[in-house]
């Protein structure tokens, strides 16, 4: 939480490909922050999967992370199927596959015991 008290844009990744558990959880999380911390810029970043744009509408993003933003990738086991350019920003990740690849800079947020990236949002 002090990460996201602590940066002004935090940026919300997904894995390419993205199944209904990656735009879910990405829309709750980016929802979330939005109405815990409506002073902060909060962006969804990611391609548009047209078969599951109902889930949630995309939000283009012309700006990319520096360093002085927060990113937060969710449901992405590893960094090479993060949906956009690897962040250089501080990063969080959060997920629930194995984690062979522990590539969140600052916190590493994986429990592979539950059954959706969903469920951590959730707790």
């Amino acid at each position: 939480m002090a990460l996201i008290k602590a940066h002004q844009r935090i940026y919300i990744y997904r894995h390419v490909n993205p199944d209904p558990d990656a735009i879910g959880t990405q829309a709750g999380l980016v929802r979330m922050l939005r109405l815990s911390f409506p002073e902060k810029q909060i962006f969804s970043v990611g391609s548009p999967s047209s078969s599951l744009a109902w889930i949630s509408e995309e939000m283009s993003v012309t700006n990319l992370p520096t360093v002085n933003d927060l990113v937060i990738v969710v449901d992405c086991a590893n960094q090479a199927r993060i949906n956009g350019p690897l962040p250089v920003a501080p990063t969080i990740k959060i997920d629930h596959h194995p984690n062979l690849d522990p590539y969140g800079k600052e916190v590493n947020w994986v429990e592979d015991d539950v059954s959706s990236c969903a469920e951590l949002i959730y707790k």
